[in-house]
């Protein structure tokens, strides 16, 4: 399961694959195999970064 390929941040990655039970991701076409999910203490998304584009003001 390739899932930073949509853009998503390796931590975000991560933290999809552990809190999903998932065995086996593709990061960046390399394959990790993740055991112990039980161990991962986050239960929610990993926080995405705000972004906030300025906009140029006509003054």
């Amino acid at each position: 399961m390739d899932l930073d390929a949509g853009g998503n941040r390796i931590e975000e990655t991560l933290n999809f694959v552990l809190r999903k039970g998932i065995k086996v991701a593709y990061i960046k076409g390399k394959r990790l195999v993740l055991p112990k999910h039980e161990n991962y203490a986050m239960n929610k998304p990993y926080p995405r970064p705000l972004s906030i584009l300025k906009s140029e003001v006509e003054t």
